[in-house]
């Protein structure tokens, strides 16, 4: 069995979004973080950066970065459907996007919600953080001039693991009307995940 350890809100809601949709029998474990980062000797030596999400394979090997967990749980369950098959254009296409994600919008987020991170100055996060949000609200618009019409997932009727992530990373954005004006298309594939019946629940615990 897989152990998540994560905590909510935060990065592992994407992957256990799609382990509780697939049915893949996991635990998750709150980490309980100082400033979202954890400087604890038991999750350090999980994580030596100090960051969730933490993905503990069943023979105890350990994964880290979301992206990077939500391509291995496609490979190692390819009867869930959790992304198009290997070699495939459909594949390529959801893992170049899922890579643009976790590049420019998850990190973007991380620029804009922990700003003083990101200079030196102590005066300088304001603008780390408007910067920021301009930035993600750029990316979300090159996605929603790719997304086909067909919908409401990226493959139009399935699910992949892109979905997920794209659920998630919304939700960080805060203010969602400029994302619901200006990105329609967006708002109804992350519509359609936060609807599932196996995600309600963590949509509604973690990030609504």
């Amino acid at each position: 069995m897989y152990t998540l350890y994560s905590f909510p809100g935060a990065g592992g809601v994407a992957i256990e979004a799609a382990l509780a949709d697939a049915g893949i029998p996991y635990r998750s474990k709150t980490v309980a973080l100082e400033e979202k980062d954890c400087d604890t000797t038991e999750f350090l030596g999980l994580n030596p950066r100090g960051q969730v999400p933490v993905l503990v394979l069943p023979d105890g090997s350990i994964l880290t970065e979301s992206a990077a967990i939500l391509l291995y749980l496609a490979e190692a369950h390819p009867d869930a459907g959790l992304a198009p098959p290997p070699g495939s254009l459909e594949k390529a296409q959801v893992l170049r996007w899922l890579c643009f994600f976790a590049v420019n919008v998850y990190e973007g987020e991380l620029r804009r919600h922990y700003a003083h991170r990101f200079t030196t100055t102590d005066d300088g996060a304001d603008a780390v953080a408007a910067a920021a949000g301009e930035h993600v609200a750029r990316q979300y618009g090159l996605f929603e001039a790719e997304l086909s019409d067909t919908g409401p997932y990226f493959l139009g009727e399935r699910i992949c693991i892109l979905d997920y992530y794209v659920w998630m990373l919304s939700y960080w954005v805060g203010d969602r009307t400029w994302l619901v004006r200006d990105c329609p298309k967006v708002e109804a594939l992350t519509r359609a995940v936060r609807e599932r019946p196996a995600v309600a629940a963590l949509h509604a615990a973690q990030l609504a």
